[in-house]
This record gives C-alpha cells, sequence and structure tokens, in this order.
C-alpha cells in the first residue's frame, strides 16, 4: 500500500512540475550600452514584457519555431503605433519593430519609430502548474 502510494504522489508531483517554461530572457546592444528584458507567459493569450515598465504582449502566433508578439504602443509625441516581437526559437534571436502613427513619419524613415534584434534563452526554471 505505501508504494502505490509512493507511486502517486510521484505521479502527482511530475505533473504538475514543469520544466518547459514558455519564459525568455533577452538582451540586446543599443549605443554600446547592454539592455535586457524579460517575457513571461501570464496566459494562453499574453506575455508580460519587462523592461523597465509592464506591458502586456498578446500572442499574434506560435508554432515550433517562431514566437510572434504584438501590441498597440502610445508615444506621447507621436500618436499610436505597434510593437511587433518576435522570437525565433531555433537560433535564440529576436527582433523588435515599432511602426508609429502615418502622421509622424515626416520624423521615422518609412515609419519605423524602432527597430532591435538581439538573443533570447528560454527560461528553464521549474515552476508550479495549477
Amino acid at each position: 500500500m505505501k508504494q502505490i502510494l509512493g507511486i502517486i504522489i510521484i505521479i502527482f508531483l511530475l505533473g504538475t512540475l514543469s520544466g518547459n517554461s514558455q519564459d525568455y530572457d533577452c538582451s540586446y546592444t543599443f549605443r554600446d550600452e547592454l539592455f535586457f528584458f524579460s517575457l513571461t507567459k501570464k496566459d494562453q493569450d499574453t506575455y508580460l514584457f519587462n523592461q523597465d515598465y509592464d506591458s502586456k504582449e498578446f500572442i499574434l502566433g506560435d508554432d515550433f519555431e517562431t514566437l510572434m508578439l504584438g501590441n498597440q504602443f502610445h508615444s506621447k509625441n507621436d500618436g499610436m503605433g505597434i510593437r511587433v516581437i518576435f522570437i525565433d526559437k531555433i537560433l535564440n534571436k529576436f527582433s523588435i519593430t515599432v511602426l508609429i502613427n502615418p502622421i509622424a513619419r515626416v520624423d521615422y524613415k518609412n515609419g519605423i519609430w524602432g527597430d532591435i534584434e538581439g538573443t533570447c534563452k528560454k527560461t528553464t526554471y521549474l515552476k508550479y502548474q495549477f
């Protein structure tokens, strides 16, 4: 009886602890300075983007090779835009592009407010799933 109880406990623990986290730690260089941000999966539709501030990023696509996230972006001076984040899960690289409101296109070539690329590592800690 103790062996059966022990096996049940092991199966329960293996079923609730997961090493397959879907979180990422990323970095990039801008003007010779290294920057970091993280992406933490919140639910089936969103990630939390954290870099000096938090923002909710919506999953636009996700498969074995690529994770694509997006969110409305707002700049006080330049108006509305959209941020798109691509993570290449195979190459461990990312790119972020922010396209700005057409009224600001005169200040930003092709309406691109920001465009960066860098590397991402999938976080490899165990986390409890309910």
